[in-house]
């Protein structure tokens, strides 16, 4: 029996990270439909120009060894997605809407949670201010799709301009 060459394992990897990424992107697609509940035609996916998707993996990057499983990079990819678009909004309405965060994830009655949780959307907003503040989108949504060996993201983002959060 023939061995297969190191080409044709590589094309298969490739066709499956495809399948993978379409999957996530129509899933995507679908959740934001219903969410905006008709408000939009179609979701375009704007090839040529830098993915909000690689963005976002570059700005949790530095946190992703710490996430054990998928559950864990999901909880990740949230904070890191409220962070994002808190320093989006103006200054006035950035504590407001980091107190209504907090209360959502720790709730009134565990005060050591609501501090980790203040101080780790403090250091990601400190990072998304420091290292990407040229990128103005704002994440609507994303999707995060794991295979045994990789993960990929795709990422609804719309122009500061173009909506307000």
């Amino acid at each position: 029996m023939a061995k297969k060459s190191k080409g044709f394992g590589e094309l298969l990897h490739q066709q499956k990270r495809f399948q993978a990424q379409q999957q996530s992107r129509e899933k995507l697609e679908q959740r934001i439909q219903q969410s905006l509940q008709g408000k939009v035609e179609t979701v375009h996916w704007n090839e040529g120009e830098i993915k909000t998707s690689e963005v976002l993996e570059a700005f949790v990057k530095p946190f992703l060894n710490a996430t054990k499983n998928t559950e864990q990079r999901k909880k990740l990819l949230a904070i890191a997605a409220f962070a994002w678009n808190i320093t989006l909004l103006p200054e006035d309405q950035q504590q407001a809407e980091i107190d209504n965060i907090v209360q959502s994830i720790a709730g009134s009655d565990n005060p050591q949670l609501e501090q980790d949780t203040r101080e780790i959307l403090a250091e990601l907003m400190e990072r998304k201010l420091a290292y990407f503040a040229s990128h103005r989108r704002y994440i609507l949504d994303y999707e995060l799709k794991e295979t045994p060996n990789d993960f990929f993201l795709s990422v609804v983002s719309t122009d500061l301009d173009s909506q307000e959060p």
